[in-house]
């Protein structure tokens, strides 16, 4: 049956586009697709002009059905985004489901990279990070701070969280977007000399002498390293009163630790 709804105009749920969009929700609906949501006027805003979207190109911008046509006219000339093929206005329901975070603001649906794989992997360029994390918040939280003292590589176990989830996503402010991830995709990676895991079994964090370019492992929180991922050279961080850190708090103080280890004055 034909629908007489207009191709800029999006009400029905069953529209084949808004179920595209409505599948970027999920992890498996953002690899099928190769797209992802972005999310909040200053993240939209930053993606822009520090042309993070020559990487991510814009596929289609969502504007809730409400929304000042005069504000879009206006935002359409800031973003430098003027054609109307982008465009699509959703009914205020459908608009609500997709924009998870409550903005209100039209949302970009991005094309995301190509996934890089373990074949990619060099000696490692100042501090790279390793990570299993499986919840998007910690995931985003903890990349912000990776990208604010200079880290450019995230590694990712299996299992660990999808960095495009909007919750990531809007964690990091937009951050993860700088960073360069490489998947590993077995437990056939073992470390090596030049990596070092976040462990009660090290090395005092206090009297630890940072190489320049290593890779950090951190453990899950509650089960820690796992035996096939426990790389020989070990740090831990001392603490009085709880029996451990949440993982993104222990990973950002290893990270100011080796920045500020190797700080030009």
């Amino acid at each position: 049956m034909m629908s007489n709804e207009s191709p800029f105009f999006i009400s029905s749920p069953q529209n084949a586009k808004y179920k595209i969009w409505e599948s970027l929700l999920t992890n498996k609906g953002r690899k099928k697709e190769g797209l992802f949501l972005l999310s909040g006027e200053k993240v939209l805003a930053d993606f822009i002009d520090e042309d993070v979207s020559s990487r991510y190109p814009i596929k289609s911008v969502l504007v809730p059905k409400n929304f000042s046509a005069d504000k879009l006219a206006a935002l359409k000339t800031k973003w430098g985004l003027e054609s109307p093929n982008l465009y699509f206005t959703l009914d205020s329901l459908l608009f609500k489901e997709l924009d998870t975070a409550g903005t209100d603001f039209p949302l970009f649906v991005c094309e995301r990279t190509k996934d890089n794989s373990v074949d990619q992997l060099k000696t490692p360029s100042g501090l790279e990070l390793v990570l299993p994390l499986t919840d998007p918040a910690n995931m985003g939280a903890l990349c912000r701070t990776a990208l604010s003292f200079g880290v450019k590589t995230v590694i990712l176990t299996p299992g660990a969280c999808d960095p495009f989830h909007p919750k990531a996503l809007r964690a990091s402010s937009g951050g993860t977007l700088k960073l360069n991830f490489i998947y590993l995709s077995s437990n056939d990676f073992k470390p090596n000399h030049d990596d070092f895991g976040l462990d009660l079994d090290g090395t005092n964090i206090h009297n630890f002498e940072w190489p320049q370019n290593l890779r950090l492992w951190l453990g899950e929180e509650g089960q820690g390293l796992k035996h096939a991922f426990l790389p020989k050279n070990k740090i831990y961080i001392p603490i009085k009163g709880m029996e451990s850190l949440n993982a993104t708090v222990a990973g950002s103080i290893a990270i100011f630790s080796h920045s500020a280890s190797h700080r030009k004055d």
